[in-house]
């Protein structure tokens, strides 16, 4: 969906004329000529990774229309689903889902009193899912509270990472440094424009984000292309805004917590100008909230690099090159480093 932030609706009328929505949920419109049906999926079969010059508006608004009447089925099913059940408080899970309701604010839509979506909504959190479904239908158990932090695997040593930088044969004077003395240089690094692979603690389920990371300035639209290249990342993936949560609300039109990045936000015009590279072309970010028991780590770096630099965020990507595996372990992190030609980890 970050492809759509850079179309427009130039398609959507086509698509719009074989789909209607139903009590029960949508369809396409029974007997309706398939031509913008095909027109959609030979813009799509162009390849998004040649998605270069003249190709670039055909596939944007392509993605554009789909997403918007994606958009606006996801919410007729919520609508529909409160309406029956009388539950206003919505889980939301699934890609489809995520990226058709996280946009939903309870402020403007009266029908809901809070949307939460949780780590991992994907495909990668369908046997956590299966799990906790198990726990309630076959043990009759409660279900489970919300969740506030991500599954995490297990931290690395001192000793772990040590034996890894002398393995990998990395820099020299490079070592495991737990000081606040390396909060500071990372935010030396960050502010004079440097690409920092931020590897802390143990992995999470779902997507890598404050454990596993690159970090960078908001401010430096041309970290932009150094990105894409190291990471391997195709030139429309919007960058997360990692931003403190007492701060998020004077950077971005939300309300409440974004703790696992799903929520897209309006950026609030005035601030648009501090943050580039975190604005998408459609005006949104995705955010992710950051606090002091979840994250205390990142949340202290965000800290420091708000008095250097000025702005409570930093622009954060996974870190694992597109197509490969997360990163797990010091050493995955090391090969990934050399790999992506980052500034430090």
């Amino acid at each position: 969906m970050d492809l759509a932030t850079r179309g427009g609706d130039r398609l959507l009328g086509e698509l719009e004329r074989h789909f209607e929505f139903t009590p029960g949920g949508y369809q396409l419109s029974p007997g309706a000529q398939p031509e913008g049906l095909v027109l959609v999926e030979s813009l799509i079969a162009r390849s998004l990774d040649r998605c270069a010059g003249a190709a670039v508006p055909a596939c944007a608004d392509a993605a554009w229309a789909i997403g918007n009447l994606l958009q606006r089925a996801a919410t007729h099913l919520a609508m529909q689903l409160v309406e029956r059940t009388g539950a206003r408080k919505l889980c939301v899970a699934g890609d489809a889902a995520v990226h058709g309701l996280a946009r939903l604010d309870p402020r403007r839509n009266s029908w809901i009193d809070q949307l939460y979506v949780p780590p991992a909504a994907g495909e990668a959190g369908t046997a956590v899912g299966a799990a906790l479904f198990g726990w309630c239908e076959i043990f009759g158990a409660p279900p489970p509270c919300e969740l506030e932090t991500a599954f995490r695997g297990r931290p690395y040593r001192d000793a772990e990472i040590v034996a890894a930088i002398e393995e990998h044969g990395a820099a020299p004077g490079m070592a495991s440094r737990r000081s606040d003395r390396v909060l500071d240089e990372v935010a030396d690094l960050l502010a004079s424009g440097a690409l920092v692979a931020w590897f802390d603690g143990g992995a999470e389920l779902g997507e890598p984000l404050d454990g596993r990371c690159v970090l960078a300035s908001p401010c430096c639209v041309p970290l932009a292309p150094r990105l894409d290249a190291g990471l391997l990342r195709e030139s429309f993936r919007a960058l997360t805004a990692v931003v403190l949560v007492e701060d998020a609300e004077d950077y971005f039109d939300m309300s409440g917590r974004s703790p696992f990045a799903h929520h897209v936000a309006r950026v609030i015009r005035e601030r648009t100008r501090e943050i580039p590279l975190v604005v998408r072309s459609d005006g949104t970010s995705r955010v992710q909230t950051v606090d002091s028991w979840r994250a205390p780590r990142l949340h202290d770096l965000l800290q420091r690099f708000q008095r250097r630099a000025g702005p409570p965020i930093l622009a954060s990507a996974p870190l694992r090159q597109t197509g490969g595996p997360a990163v797990e372990s010091p050493r995955d992190a090391l090969r990934l480093w050399d790999r992506a030609e980052l500034a430090a980890i």
